[in-house]
């Protein structure tokens, strides 16, 4: 268990690096990340985690393209339309990532059910004080695209699964965003934040856009486990 949850780590870790390091060289750092993206999915060569990269890759690059050419934050070295092109691999290597992180966080938690309804009334409890916040705060046009997403949450996401995916996805990738930013490898044109560069519902969007890949990957379907 122990082995299986610092395997997602590690290729977080690399990546995080090879992104703030290795920027400003966009070819070597598509085949560093390439490399990562084979790697995990060699491990977790099933078919569930095929259609979360492929739809992590596909609503990555079209939300990060989107975003861009509305000037929600700018790339310090892009290739194409504002995006460098090492942009969606990234996208998968995170999802598959943090989905291998919520399960086994899930697993841990399957024999401890007390612990566990206060780990979800907490959780829930955090993720509906905060978007309320975030509604309230941010951009009418953007709240409403995140109160579509939020619906599809609420009606097909509402296990413990997709609770902890959606927890790890928002701390993990505002996270990660923070320490890319100190690199200077992107920036926001209206932080929230402005120690750390960030918008206010950051957390908010990596959490309900990792559910939403993960609900068209069919991760609501059926039970996930750790092998399939």
């Amino acid at each position: 268990m122990l082995f299986k949850f610092v395997i997602p780590l590690v290729v977080d870790f690399l990546a995080l690096a090879s992104i703030c390091l290795v920027f400003k060289l966009n070819i070597i750092l598509f085949f560093i990340l390439l490399g990562l993206l084979i790697g995990i999915l060699r491990l977790c060569n099933t078919s569930f985690y095929r259609r979360l990269a492929i739809f992590a890759f596909l609503f990555g690059s079209i939300g990060e393209w989107l975003c861009c050419r509305v000037n929600l934050w700018v790339y310090a070295n892009p290739t194409w339309q504002g995006l460098p092109v090492w942009l969606p691999l990234i996208w998968p290597i995170l999802m598959l990532s943090f989905w291998q992180l919520s399960l086994i966080v899930d697993k841990l938690f399957q024999n401890h059910l007390r612990i566990a309804l206060l780990m979800q009334a907490v959780g829930w409890l955090l993720i509906v004080v905060y978007s309320i916040f975030c509604f309230l705060n941010i951009d009418k046009a953007i709240a409403s695209v995140y109160l579509i997403f939020s619906l599809g949450f609420l009606i097909w996401g509402r296990s413990r699964q997709f609770l902890l995916y959606f927890l790890i996805s928002a701390i993990g990738g505002a996270f990660g965003e923070i320490i890319c930013m100190r690199f200077d490898v992107w920036y926001y044109t209206h932080p929230f934040f402005l120690k750390l560069g960030i918008p206010l519902s950051l957390p908010l969007a990596w959490g309900l856009s990792a559910v939403t890949i993960a609900l068209l990957a069919g991760g609501n379907k059926k039970p996930v486990s750790l092998n399939s």
